[in-house]
C-alpha cells in the first residue's frame, strides 16, 4: 500500500551515532584462537577500564555501545606470550574490527602458584578445580591431586589469589599471597562439607507463607546464597543451590529474609553438622500503608 511522505532506508544492524561497536579476533602465535582470553579498553586519561571483555571459543570479542574516542585494548599475557596493546579510535555510529596475533614470550623467569586444599579438620582433598587469579597469570584450572596440591605456572606477579570448587564442598577463595620471581606461593584453602537449609518464609499476622521472597543465609566462610521463593513450587535458587534447599556450613549462621510489601527480618542460628532437621522459620511484618 502507498505510503506519503519522504522515503527512509534502515540499514541493519543499527549503531547508533552517540556510541561505537569494537570487535575482532585475538590469536595465539601458532594461529590458534586465543579462547576465554581477557582483554580492557582503556581511556588514555584513565587507568580504569572502561569496558572488559573475554574472547569466545573462537577468539572473538565485542564490546557494544561504547561512547566515540580513542582508545586503548589491553591483551593480557601469560607465561607464553607477551602484554600486548592496539590502538582503538571508535567513531560514533561505526564498528571498529580488529585482529591481533599474540606474541611468544621468550624464556625468562617463570612463576609457579601452589594451592593446598584441605576438608575442615585437615584432611588432604583431590580433585579441588583450583583457578589462580593474578596480574596478567592466565594459568587455565588445575586440579589438585592425592596430597590436596594444585600447582600452576605463570610469568611472574606481584601477588596472586586461588579460589576452590568441589562437589559437596564450600567454594572457597583463598587469601592473596605475595609472589615474585623464583617464588613459589603457596595458598591454603580449607573447603568445608556443605549442608542444606530449608527456609520458611511466612506472615506475621496470618501465619500464611508468602509467595515472593529473598533469603541470604551469611557465615564464617561467606554468603551461601541468594533465594527466590514461589507457592506452591517452594525455593527456586539464583545462587549455590542443591536440590531446591539453601547450601550452608556448619557453625554459626544467620538467615536474612526480605519480600515485597514486608519489612525485613534476620534469624540467628546454628547451623549443626549434617544440616538442621527443622526448616528456618521467619516471619515478616506488612508494612503500613
Amino acid at each position: 500500500m502507498p505510503v506519503d511522505g519522504p522515503e527512509v532506508e534502515l540499514r541493519f544492524p543499527h549503531v547508533p551515532s552517540g556510541f561505537s561497536r569494537l570487535r575482532g579476533t585475538i590469536s595465539l602465535p601458532d594461529t590458534r584462537p586465543a579462547r576465554d582470553w581477557p582483554l580492557a579498553l582503556l581511556h588514555p586519561d584513565g587507568p580504569q577500564p572502561i569496558r572488559s571483555a573475554r574472547t569466545d571459543v573462537d577468539g572473538k570479542f565485542e564490546m557494544p555501545r561504547l561512547p566515540p574516542g580513542d582508545y586503548t585494548l589491553v591483551l593480557n599475557g601469560s607465561a607464553e606470550v607477551f602484554d600486548g596493546t592496539l590502538p582503538a579510535k571508535l567513531r560514533g555510529g561505526r564498528t571498529l574490527t580488529v585482529q591481533a596475533t599474540l606474541n611468544l614470550r621468550l624464556p625468562g623467569p617463570r612463576h609457579r602458584a601452589r594451592a593446598v586444599c584441605s576438608d575442615e579438620i585437615g584432611v588432604l582433598l583431590e580433585g579441588v578445580m583450583v583457578h589462580f587469579s593474578g596480574v596478567n597469570l592466565n594459568a587455565p584450572p588445575v586440579r589438585s591431586g592425592p596430597d590436596g596440591a594444585a600447582v600452576a605456572e605463570g610469568r611472574p606477579v606481584p601477588a596472586l589469589a586461588a579460589t576452590g570448587n568441589v562437589e559437596g564442598r564450600f567454594p572457597r577463595v583463598g587469601p592473596v599471597v605475595p609472589g615474585g620471581p623464583g617464588d613459589v606461593p603457596e595458598v591454603q584453602l580449607t573447603l568445608p562439607t556443605v549442608d542444606t537449609l530449608r527456609v520458611e518464609i511466612l506472615d506475621a499476622g496470618t501465619a500464611e507463607p508468602i509467595p515472593r521472597y529473598d533469603v541470604h543465609v551469611h557465615h564464617e566462610v561467606g554468603m551461601a546464597g541468594d533465594e527466590c521463593g514461589t507457592v506452591p513450587r517452594g525455593i527456586r535458587g539464583k545462587g549455590v543451590m542443591k536440590r531446591g534447599k539453601l547450601i550452608v556450613v556448619a557453625g554459626p549462621a544467620t538467615v536474612q529474609a526480605e519480600a515485597p510489601g514486608y519489612e525485613g527480618a534476620s534469624l540467628e542460628t546454628i547451623i549443626p553438622p549434617g544440616g538442621p532437621s527443622e526448616p528456618a522459620r521467619i516471619r515478616l511484618r506488612a508494612r503500613a500503608t
